[in-house]
């Protein structure tokens, strides 16, 4: 493969810029509004609503957010199984970002709406302002101005974090290249030789998007090589055989090992993978419950 010239190196960064903005935009207009909600929440005097937004709050600012993208993306599938397309891929990274930042957001706002002075909140009752009025009219004006500096800080690394939404892309990249591997492991003397010309194609098409690194061509490379894959013709072994061999040679091989399972269901190829991140996701979870908990008694025996 020749060397990238700089016009086609300047292409794909202006290409990977334009999804840094686009995830930057999305990120600050859902978190800034639903950090506050959380806020509210973390302030909010039912307990059992505090506890469980303190829960939420202490998992998202304790975990990695590599690691929260990975839950967010391989969730669906290995919680639920439920099928997701590559498009899911950008949801997924908007929904990690902004679940995460909202949760940094939202202790930034409880830390100035609580340092305002309780003056400010007589003052407004005296003046027959409501708690609404009060809240948006006096407080909140006051608190941006305190929290300027730290939401500043959080959007400037908001700004270098974009470059983690890289990891579910290298994921898929790896899931196909162990579905390629997959498909060369089947043995041509097993299937007919039109159903493994086609298998042949396909898999010369699939190494070659691969070798290019572009997402898209790799997505439907590999769609097209699970096509010819699930289209395998298994070559008969005895010429006699009966009607009930010929009507096992419209079907797929099953007994090479691996291959219907790591090239024919969709998301198999990462099983290991993804049942490592939600191993780990959940003894994360677990710690931060316990820690949270722990935290809860001290403070009741203190």
């Amino acid at each position: 493969m020749g060397k990238m010239t700089i016009q086609q190196m300047l292409i794909q960064l202006a290409g990977g810029m334009g999804t840094s903005i686009q995830i930057f935009l999305v990120t600050l207009i859902f978190s800034l509004p639903l950090g506050l909600l959380v806020a509210f929440g973390r302030m909010s005097k039912n307990r059992l609503l505090q506890a469980v937004v303190k829960v939420y709050i202490s998992i998202m600012r304790g975990t990695p957010l590599m690691l929260q993208l990975m839950v967010v993306y391989f969730g669906p599938y290995y919680l639920f199984r439920i099928k997701v397309g590559s498009g899911y891929r950008l949801w997924a990274t908007f929904i990690g970002f902004v679940i995460n930042y909202a949760a940094y957001f939202a202790e930034i706002y409880r830390s100035g709406i609580q340092s305002m002075p309780v003056g400010q909140y007589e003052a407004a009752q005296i003046l027959g302002y409501s708690r609404f009025q009060t809240f948006f009219k006096i407080i909140l004006p006051q608190v941006i101005k305190r929290i300027l500096p730290s939401v500043t800080n959080e959007v400037i690394t908001l700004v270098k974090d974009t470059s983690l939404s890289f990891v579910l892309a290298y994921a898929e990249m790896f899931t196909k290249a162990k579905q390629i591997a997959a498909a060369e492991a089947l043995k041509e003397s097993d299937y007919t030789a039109d159903s493994w010309a086609k298998l042949a194609a396909a898999l010369k098409t699939a190494k070659a998007a691969l070798a290019a690194e572009n997402q898209g061509e790799v997505d439907t490379a590999a769609a097209d090589l699970k096509t010819a894959i699930e289209a395998l013709q298994k070559a008969p072994t005895n010429p006699g055989e009966g009607d009930g061999d010929k009507g096992d040679g419209n079907k797929p091989t099953t007994p090479t090992t691996g291959d219907k399972t790591n090239v024919n269901k969709p998301g198999s190829a990462l099983s290991n993978t993804g049942t490592a991140v939600l191993g780990l996701g959940g003894a994360v979870v677990a710690l931060a419950i316990a820690g949270i908990s722990l935290t809860l008694w001290r403070k009741r025996r203190a």
